[in-house]
This record gives structure tokens, C-alpha cells and sequence, in this order.
């Protein structure tokens, strides 16, 4: 095991077992240590092969942790976080093997959403949250495609504007109220 100061200030941490090389990363080096040695605790017993059959919420974790630590400030951790425990770790889709995933599902959560009130705004958050993660599953080969690709957010539907013509002594008062 290696490990070594990023330019981020963070420590990494590279293993090899079985001819696979795996990388962690950790605010402090003793962190960076723990968490290579339960990578490769996972990785000697075979739980990191079959990575595609893992949960969503699985799956989310390991994106975190291992992909997006280093990638993105800290307050973009905090709202991928929360995210995830306010809209998706109670879906049925956290429970969802990555590589069972479909559009259908996908669709089905952004309605169940939509139909909860959820604003646009935070639809299209969580939607990146879910997709970016899968297309990194897509990219390490765990999926085939991102399902998030043809799913679409709901439009929010506008309310009917309710014109009414004032009555005649309705304008009346209007018109002294001006004078």
C-alpha cells in the first residue's frame, strides 16, 4: 500500500490485489489507511467483482468515497448528501441493483417526485446526482448504459390564469380610490 499528499491536500491510497489496482482517498492519512484496508478486505474476498449487482444505495457510497472526495469542494459533498438521504435513500430505487436499473425506473422516481410537490429545481438536482453517479458506473464498465439518459423531468403544470371583468360598481370604487 502507498500513500501520498495530493496538490488537494488530501491523502490517497493505492492498493493492488489480484492485479487490480484500487485507490482510496481521505482527509487524514491514518482515514486514507482505514479505508484502504477495508477496500482490500472487500476486494480479497471478492465483494468489489460484482460491484453491478450492488444497490443503489451501495453503490452511492462507494461513488462518494472513493470518486467524488477529491473532486468536487465539500459543500457539493454536503448537497449530494442531502440529496440522497431526502429524496432517493427512501425510494424503493436506493434498493435497486445498479445493473438492473431502467429508464421506466428512473422516470417512475422523477413522477413519484413530481407528484409529491418536489419543485422542478430540486428534480433536476437530484436527477444530476443520480446520473453523474451512474455515468460513472457506465464509464468503469458496472452497467452497459446510464438509464438516466432518456429519462425526463416533469414539467410542472401551469395554473389557468382566472381573468374576471370588474362589475360596474367595483370600477366605480377603484376609480374614487385613485382620485
Amino acid at each position: 500500500m502507498t500513500i501520498k499528499k495530493t496538490s488537494s491536500g488530501k491523502y490517497r491510497a493505492r492498493i493492488t490485489v489480484n492485479g487490480k489496482t484500487y485507490s482510496v482517498t481521505a482527509d487524514t492519512k491514518s482515514e486514507c489507511r482505514r479505508r484502504a484496508e477495508k477496500k482490500r478486505t472487500k476486494a480479497e474476498s471478492g465483494a468489489l467483482d460484482n460491484i453491478s449487482d450492488m444497490p443503489y444505495s451501495e453503490w452511492f457510497t462507494e461513488w462518494m468515497e472513493t470518486y467524488k472526495v477529491n473532486e468536487v469542494k465539500e459543500g457539493s459533498l454536503i448537497t449530494y448528501r442531502n440529496v440522497y438521504a431526502l429524496y432517493i435513500e427512501r425510494h424503493k430505487l436506493a434498493q435497486r441493483p445498479i445493473n438492473a436499473m431502467r429508464t421506466e425506473d428512473i422516470q417512475g422516481f422523477y413522477n413519484d417526485l413530481h407528484r409529491r410537490n418536489i419543485s422542478k429545481s430540486t428534480i433536476s438536482l437530484t436527477s444530476a446526482v443520480l446520473s453523474n453517479s451512474l455515468k460513472k458506473a457506465e464509464r468503469l464498465g458496472y452497467i452497459e448504459k446510464n438509464p438516466c439518459t432518456l429519462a425526463s423531468i416533469p414539467k410542472k403544470a401551469k395554473e389557468a390564469k382566472h381573468h374576471r371583468a370588474l362589475t360596474k360598481s367595483r370600477s366605480e370604487e377603484h376609480t374614487s380610490e385613485l382620485q
